[in-house]
């Protein structure tokens, strides 16, 4: 078990699931390519969760994907304004509250703690050079 990497999936799990709760109090409807792209996201970070717990020789691969992914991803869908009708939901157009922000941005953060913990662990892991 990697300590770094299971408390930012976790930490990525949780907060995943709260922004997801979170769209659902904003009461906007999310197009269906976004919700697919959200659940991609969920399920990355249950497999970095799964496999850093079991100790999996790829969960450092897995958690760097999962991590580096939903900071991307959480960038391009709701801090670029509006670039493309199926995965753009900039929050500045949508005038979401302070909540809504700090969710997302706790997840960003989540997502860059996990990114950078996985990409120490693959560097310091002899069978990843």
């Amino acid at each position: 078990m990697h300590k770094p990497l299971v408390t930012g999936s976790g930490l990525l799990l949780a907060i995943s699931i709260v922004h997801d709760l979170d769209h659902a109090r904003q009461g906007r409807p999310l197009p269906g390519a976004l919700s697919a792209i959200g659940a991609i996201g969920l399920i990355s970070a249950v497999a970095s969760l799964a496999f850093a717990l079991r100790g999996n020789r790829f969960a450092p691969l897995v958690a760097a994907y999962a991590g580096l992914s939903s900071v991307g991803g959480l960038v391009l869908i709701h801090l670029v304004p509006h670039w493309s009708g199926w995965f753009s939901d900039p929050y500045s157009a949508a005038h979401v509250d302070a909540l809504s922000w700090s969710i997302l941005f706790a997840m960003m953060a989540a997502g860059a703690y996990l990114g950078v913990a996985a990409l120490r662990a693959v560097r310091s892991a002899p069978s990843y050079r």
